[in-house]
Protein backbone atom coordinates (compact mmCIF):
# COMPACT_ATOMS: atom_id res chain seq x y z
CA UNK A 1 0.00 0.00 0.00
CA UNK A 2 0.99 3.40 -1.09
CA UNK A 3 -0.59 6.99 -0.64
CA UNK A 4 0.73 9.60 -3.11
CA UNK A 5 -0.08 12.86 -4.47
CA UNK A 6 -2.70 11.84 -7.50
CA UNK A 7 -1.23 12.01 -10.87
CA UNK A 8 -2.92 14.33 -13.26
CA UNK A 9 -3.96 10.92 -15.25
CA UNK A 10 -5.86 9.67 -12.31
CA UNK A 11 -8.11 12.77 -11.51
CA UNK A 12 -10.77 11.10 -13.57
CA UNK A 13 -10.52 8.14 -11.47
CA UNK A 14 -10.87 9.67 -8.69
CA UNK A 15 -13.95 11.57 -9.84
CA UNK A 16 -15.77 8.54 -10.64
CA UNK A 17 -15.60 7.29 -7.07
CA UNK A 18 -15.99 10.60 -5.39
CA UNK A 19 -19.47 10.59 -7.61
CA UNK A 20 -20.51 7.10 -6.21
CA UNK A 21 -21.42 9.57 -3.09
CA UNK A 22 -23.62 12.41 -2.68
CA UNK A 23 -21.95 13.96 -0.24
CA UNK A 24 -18.58 13.63 -2.46
CA UNK A 25 -19.75 14.41 -5.68
CA UNK A 26 -18.85 17.85 -5.85
CA UNK A 27 -14.96 16.98 -5.40
CA UNK A 28 -14.44 17.47 -8.82
CA UNK A 29 -15.97 20.85 -9.62
CA UNK A 30 -14.36 22.14 -6.09
CA UNK A 31 -10.59 20.45 -6.89
CA UNK A 32 -11.08 22.37 -10.64
CA UNK A 33 -12.18 25.50 -9.34
CA UNK A 34 -9.35 26.04 -6.90
CA UNK A 35 -7.13 23.84 -8.82
CA UNK A 36 -7.37 21.31 -5.70
CA UNK A 37 -5.76 18.55 -7.97
CA UNK A 38 -2.47 19.31 -6.22
CA UNK A 39 -3.85 18.81 -2.79
CA UNK A 40 -5.86 15.44 -3.68
CA UNK A 41 -3.77 12.39 -2.08
CA UNK A 42 -4.87 8.30 -3.53
CA UNK A 43 -3.94 5.44 -1.35
CA UNK A 44 -3.12 2.81 -3.66
CA UNK A 45 -3.52 -0.91 -2.83
CA UNK A 46 -2.84 -3.78 -5.76
CA UNK A 47 -1.93 -1.25 -8.38
CA UNK A 48 -5.90 0.14 -7.95
CA UNK A 49 -6.80 3.30 -6.34
CA UNK A 50 -9.12 2.18 -4.01
CA UNK A 51 -9.54 5.60 -1.85
CA UNK A 52 -8.63 9.50 -1.61
CA UNK A 53 -8.29 12.52 0.52
CA UNK A 54 -8.70 15.84 -0.40
CA UNK A 55 -7.07 17.97 2.19
CA UNK A 56 -5.33 20.88 2.74
CA UNK A 57 -1.77 22.08 4.89
CA UNK A 58 -1.42 25.66 4.96
CA UNK A 59 1.29 27.63 6.85
CA UNK A 60 -1.30 29.93 7.68
CA UNK A 61 -3.20 28.38 10.11
CA UNK A 62 -2.14 25.66 13.16
CA UNK A 63 -4.71 23.04 11.36
CA UNK A 64 -4.74 21.07 8.87
CA UNK A 65 -8.38 21.04 6.44
CA UNK A 66 -9.86 18.04 5.55
CA UNK A 67 -12.86 18.32 2.56
CA UNK A 68 -13.43 14.64 1.69
CA UNK A 69 -11.91 11.22 2.48
CA UNK A 70 -13.71 8.57 0.25
CA UNK A 71 -13.30 4.88 -0.50
CA UNK A 72 -14.23 3.02 -3.49
CA UNK A 73 -17.09 1.17 -3.98
CA UNK A 74 -16.52 -2.43 -1.93
CA UNK A 75 -14.08 -1.14 -0.10
CA UNK A 76 -15.47 0.16 3.05
CA UNK A 77 -14.24 -1.56 6.23
CA UNK A 78 -10.89 -2.41 4.99
CA UNK A 79 -9.09 -0.09 7.07
CA UNK A 80 -8.05 1.86 4.35
CA UNK A 81 -9.88 5.37 5.78
CA UNK A 82 -8.13 5.25 9.12
CA UNK A 83 -4.71 4.29 7.09
CA UNK A 84 -5.60 7.67 5.36
CA UNK A 85 -6.53 9.65 8.73
CA UNK A 86 -3.01 8.45 10.38
CA UNK A 87 -0.92 9.62 7.21
CA UNK A 88 -2.66 13.01 7.28
CA UNK A 89 -1.99 13.27 10.91
CA UNK A 90 1.60 12.68 10.38
CA UNK A 91 1.67 14.91 7.30
CA UNK A 92 0.19 17.55 9.37
CA UNK A 93 2.54 16.79 12.61
CA UNK A 94 5.38 17.12 10.34
CA UNK A 95 3.90 20.64 9.13
CA UNK A 96 4.16 22.02 12.98
CA UNK A 97 -0.14 21.80 12.74
CA UNK A 98 -1.84 20.93 15.99
CA UNK A 99 -5.06 20.23 15.20
CA UNK A 100 -7.26 17.72 11.96
CA UNK A 101 -10.67 20.23 11.02
CA UNK A 102 -13.57 18.78 8.75
CA UNK A 103 -16.85 18.40 8.73
CA UNK A 104 -19.64 15.45 8.31
CA UNK A 105 -22.75 16.52 7.05
CA UNK A 106 -25.77 15.08 9.67
CA UNK A 107 -27.02 12.80 7.07
CA UNK A 108 -23.86 11.56 6.01
CA UNK A 109 -22.56 7.75 7.48
CA UNK A 110 -18.95 8.51 7.39
CA UNK A 111 -20.62 10.10 11.08
CA UNK A 112 -20.37 6.50 12.25
CA UNK A 113 -16.58 6.00 10.95
CA UNK A 114 -15.20 8.63 12.76
CA UNK A 115 -17.11 7.90 15.77
CA UNK A 116 -15.31 4.38 15.50
CA UNK A 117 -12.08 6.16 15.75
CA UNK A 118 -13.25 7.95 19.06
CA UNK A 119 -13.58 11.48 17.14
CA UNK A 120 -16.22 13.65 18.87
CA UNK A 121 -17.73 16.31 16.94
CA UNK A 122 -16.91 20.41 18.72
CA UNK A 123 -19.53 21.62 17.78
CA UNK A 124 -22.70 21.37 15.01
CA UNK A 125 -25.02 23.52 12.67
CA UNK A 126 -28.12 22.57 11.46
CA UNK A 127 -26.67 20.70 8.74
CA UNK A 128 -23.71 18.93 9.88
CA UNK A 129 -21.02 18.56 13.07
CA UNK A 130 -17.86 20.24 12.78
CA UNK A 131 -14.93 18.26 14.00
CA UNK A 132 -11.78 19.86 15.23
CA UNK A 133 -9.32 17.07 16.53
CA UNK A 134 -6.35 17.40 18.75
CA UNK A 135 -3.72 15.28 16.84
CA UNK A 136 -0.78 16.51 19.07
Amino acid sequence: MIIRTMLPSEFETVCEIANTSKFTKDLPYVARKWHGENNIRVLIDNDEIVAYAYYVVTKYRDYVNLYWLGTKPGNTGKGYGKIFLSHIKSEALNSGKEYLHFKVGKKNEAKGFYEKLNFHPSSETEKEYIYIINIK
